[in-house]
């Protein structure tokens, strides 16, 4: 019982830390993309191009 709760343990800690990755790498895009829309120029061609 002991190893599959750690299992469950060592389980849970790494989604959490992958869910954390994800979340920064989302934050750090969104930042990114707002940086160019608010400098214009290719934001514009960009913004054409994603629709």
């Amino acid at each position: 019982m002991d190893v599959d709760v750690f299992v469950g343990v060592e389980v849970a800690v790494t989604a959490i830390v992958l869910v954390g990755l994800m979340v920064v790498i989302v934050a750090v895009f969104v930042s990114v993309a707002l940086a160019y829309f608010t400098s214009g120029g290719r934001s514009v061609e960009l913004g054409c191009r994603l629709g």
